[in-house]
């Protein structure tokens, strides 16, 4: 699956930035370490109070900076293939003509990953107690309030791991994620994954915990991760970065010696000076393939997952699913119908046939078992058998005393005839025999006898089976 990554940046339109918001609360101590020639009392007092003015001017303009801040349409980018190789990158082209340039080239890619503005995303590690990570999910924002001057209501959270003891979690403003997505879709982008980098420095490959780890972004700033939490550090606050006894940076080769630290640096991951910006994208997608939480990061969940339009996107497969449910739930409808018809017809033949079969044999009186009684009357007519021939009832008795008689050297079990009566030209016995194979043999006989006899049923009574046989004199 090739991967498109893409580099975001924003376009400030008018007024002051959060950043220069962020250097005047620092203003003091930057003032006060670097003068050299000392003011009057009364020129300090001047400076201060517009110093004052200014602040609450940047601070009153910050509650609508965010609707002042849109997305760079100029694209830094890397194709990346499923095999950890580059396909293709650039920088510096718009959504339209970066799409046409892939398709040109026919160029395929499943899935897109945005890295946003780093200063927009604060990420930090969460210390739980005993029982909290059950409902980390709940209980986050409220854990994270202590640290956030913003409301928890007005922040998108994302949960980067799930530990037992401890969980890292990336927060951003809800109008930011409005904003971005809602430019990412006029730019045609309708299913972005959006994967801040502060997201991955806590998961990034061969550091040590306990070292700070510097990320230096090619044109926007740092990000430092330090104790329990990753922080933006603008390119004009480098001089203000904590002093450690050791460094792991990833960084292009030629900033990597001109950092303004104090410790010890060691280059955990290096990248070009040639094109910063497309090979800090490759150092961002090799760690992406090979750290399994990376793309955890991924801001696009929860609410904002249905904003991201992916059903869109596979639209078309979702038009062939629905299609196939309907197809396959017409056949079974159809199925059911037709095998309810077709037992409908089985049911008004077999009421038909035996309507027909009692017209032409009345003397049968009922149908018990249509398929016997109709190879019954075949048998007798193959017999020879007519249906004009009369047979007295002395003859009917002796020949059962015939087949009774042959049947007591056939069998073992007991038999016996328990009932016997004969009226409308018709003999009907209750035989009786302690085993069943006694009663198959006593049918066998009457076939094979001259008898127009008919074994209707044989039920078990007791310790024995009892077997009713009907015998027609005459047709």
């Amino acid at each position: 699956m090739n991967r498109l990554f893409i580099r975001l940046t924003e376009r400030i339109n008018q007024g002051t930035s959060p950043t220069e918001a962020a250097s005047l609360e620092h203003d003091d101590s930057l003032e006060s370490a670097s003068q050299d020639i000392p003011l009057k009392e009364s020129a300090l007092k001047e400076s201060a109070l517009k110093k004052s003015a200014l602040k609450k001017s940047v601070l009153q303009e910050s509650t609508s900076f965010q609707n002042q801040v849109s997305l760079e349409n100029q694209l830094s980018w890397l194709l990346w293939s499923n095999e950890g190789k580059r396909l293709g990158s650039g920088a510096n082209i718009s959504s339209q003509d970066l799409r046409h340039y892939l398709a040109d080239k026919g160029f395929d890619y499943d899935d897109v990953v945005f890295f946003p503005p780093e200063h927009r995303i604060q990420t930090r590690q969460l210390v739980l107690t005993k029982g909290q990570h059950r409902h980390i999910d709940k209980i986050a924002p409220y854990l994270l309030e202590e640290f956030f001057a913003q409301p928890p209501e007005e922040l998108h959270l994302t949960l980067l791991n799930k530990g037992k003891q401890s969980v890292w979690v990336s927060a951003v403003a809800k109008t930011h994620m409005d904003a971005w997505l809602s430019a990412l879709h006029l730019m045609g982008w309708q299913s972005p994954t959006i994967l801040p980098v502060a997201s991955l420095l806590p998961f990034w490959p061969e550091q040590e915990d306990d070292t700070a780890l510097l990320f230096v972004a090619p044109t926007e700033g740092y990000l430092l991760k330090d104790e329990g939490c990753v922080t933006y550090v603008p390119q004009e606050l480098a001089p203000q970065l904590p002093k450690r006894e050791r460094y792991q940076v990833c960084s292009a080769q030629e900033q990597f010696d001109a950092l303004p630290l104090t410790g010890e640096k060691l280059a955990l991951t290096q990248w070009s000076t040639h094109n910063p910006d497309e090979s800090a994208l490759v150092a961002l997608a090799k760690v992406i393939d090979n750290s399994k939480p990376a793309l955890a990061g991924n801001l696009c969940h929860g609410a904002y997952q249905q904003k991201t339009s992916k059903k869109n996107n596979h639209s078309a497969w979702w038009w062939v699913a629905a299609l196939f449910c309907f197809c396959v739930g017409a056949e079974i409808f159809l199925t059911i119908k037709n095998t309810s018809a077709l037992n409908q017809q089985a049911e008004q033949i077999t009421t038909i046939s035996r309507e027909e079969f009692l017209k032409l044999v009345p003397d049968e009186g009922r149908v018990f078992h249509l398929q016997r009684q109709i190879q019954s009357r075949i048998q007798r007519a193959k017999q020879g058998q007519s249906q004009n021939n009369a047979v007295n009832i002395y003859e009917i008795m002796a020949t059962i005393d015939q087949v009774r008689n042959q049947l007591n050297q056939q069998v073992n079990g007991g038999h016996r005839i328990i009932r016997f009566d004969f009226a409308s030209n018709t003999v009907r016995l209750d035989w009786q025999a302690q085993e069943r194979e006694t009663l198959d043999q006593l049918r066998t006989s009457l076939q094979k006898s001259s008898l127009n006899a008919l074994m209707e049923q044989v039920a078990k009574r007791g310790e024995g089976y009892v077997a009713s046989i009907k015998i027609t004199i005459g047709g």
